[in-house]
């Protein structure tokens, strides 16, 4: 089965650890104010995350 994946949340969300995912459940609940410090905080988290994402969205389009 091919996994879908909307952004890189989702990636976090479906991939994650139970802390990653915990993460992103709180950045999207979060204001702009308090994303804009999960963000800061936890960049490389969601660094890694977003790059997995778009590694993934550049295999679909490979394989399309």
């Amino acid at each position: 089965m091919t996994q879908h994946y909307d952004n890189a949340l989702h990636v976090m969300e479906v991939e994650g650890g139970s802390f990653i995912k915990a993460l992103a459940h709180c950045y999207l609940m979060a204001d702009s104010i308090n994303r804009t410090k999960l963000r800061k905080t936890f960049a490389g988290y969601f660094e890694v995350y977003e790059a997995r994402f778009e590694a993934w969205k550049e295999q679909q389009r490979k394989a399309a």
